[in-house]
C-alpha cells in the first residue's frame, strides 16, 4: 500500500494531510486483488507479468482476551474487526471501537448483529451458511479476509460445542492462515493450550470438519 500512497502523493508536492492518507489507504482496500495487481503494474510501467500480492494477508491480529466487555463470548466480534480494519484502513483502531458499535445492534453472537455493524462502517457483507474451501480461496485471492465460526470442543470426527469464530487470512496445500482471537488451537484435542492465535496454520484435515461440521459446503462465515 505504500506505492499506492506514494503515487498519490507524487500528485500534491505539498505534504499530505493524514486524512488524505487514510483516504487513499481507504481506496486501496476497497480494490479487489487483481485490481490492487494491476495497479502495481501500470504505476511502475511492468510489463503483463503478475504481480503477486500476499497470501496470508497481512491482517492485524485482535484478541478478544483483552476486550473491555464480554471477553470470553466476543470471537464473532473480533474476527469481523480484523476483516473491517483491513479492507478499510482507519475505520477503527482496536477491536473494542467495533463492539462498542455491535452492541448498540444486538448481540455479539448473532450474524444480523455483525452485519449491521459491518454496514454502520461502511462494508457491505453476507452471513453465509453454505461456505466450502474453494469460496474461502476466492475471497483470499480478491484480498479479502474471511470470519469463519466453527465447533471448537471434541474431536474432529466429532466436533462440539456452542461455536467459536476466527478470521481466515489465507491458505496453502494443507490448510488455512487464520487469526484465532482466543488463542492457538490443538484442532485434535480441541483445547487451547496457547494464547497468541496471530498467524496460525489449521489444517483442511482438521479444520474443515469442524467448519462444515454438517457436511460439504455448511461452512459458516461473512462474505466481504
Amino acid at each position: 500500500m505504500a506505492t499506492f500512497l506514494d503515487a498519490a502523493r507524487a500528485t500534491d508536492k505539498d505534504s499530505p494531510l493524514e486524512h488524505q492518507d487514510k483516504a487513499w489507504a481507504w481506496a486501496w482496500g476497497v480494490l479487489s486483488k487483481e485490481q490492487q495487481s494491476e495497479f502495481l503494474k501500470r504505476f511502475r510501467n511492468l510489463s503483463d507479468t503478475a504481480i503477486k500480492l500476499n497470501n496470508p494477508l497481512a491482517v492485524q491480529y485482535m484478541s478478544q482476551r483483552d476486550n473491555y466487555r464480554d471477553a470470553n463470548r466476543t470471537c464473532f466480534s473480533s474476527s469481523c474487526a480484523m476483516l473491517l480494519k483491513f479492507l478499510k484502513p482507519g475505520s477503527i483502531k482496536t477491536d473494542d471501537d467495533y463492539i462498542k458499535v455491535v452492541f448498540t445492534f444486538g448481540d455479539t453472537t448473532e450474524g444480523s448483529t455483525q452485519i449491521a455493524t459491518l454496514k454502520h462502517f461502511g462494508l457491505p457483507a453476507t452471513f453465509v451458511t453454505t461456505g466450502n474451501r474453494a469460496l474461502i480461496q476466492k475471497q483470499i485471492n480478491a484480498g479479502k479476509p474471511v470470519p469463519a465460526g466453527f465447533l471448537h470442543h471434541g474431536t474432529p470426527s466429532k466436533p462440539t460445542g456452542g461455536g467459536h469464530w476466527l478470521c481466515i487470512i489465507g491458505y496453502d496445500a494443507t490448510g488455512y492462515w487464520v487469526n484465532d482471537p482466543w488463542g492457538e488451537m490443538s484442532l485434535v484435542s480441541g483445547t487451547y493450550p496457547l494464547t497468541d492465535g496471530a498467524k496460525k496454520h489449521y489444517s483442511y484435515k482438521n479444520f474443515e470438519p469442524r467448519w462444515m461440521a454438517d457436511g460439504p459446503s455448511t461452512g459458516w462465515c461473512i462474505v466481504a
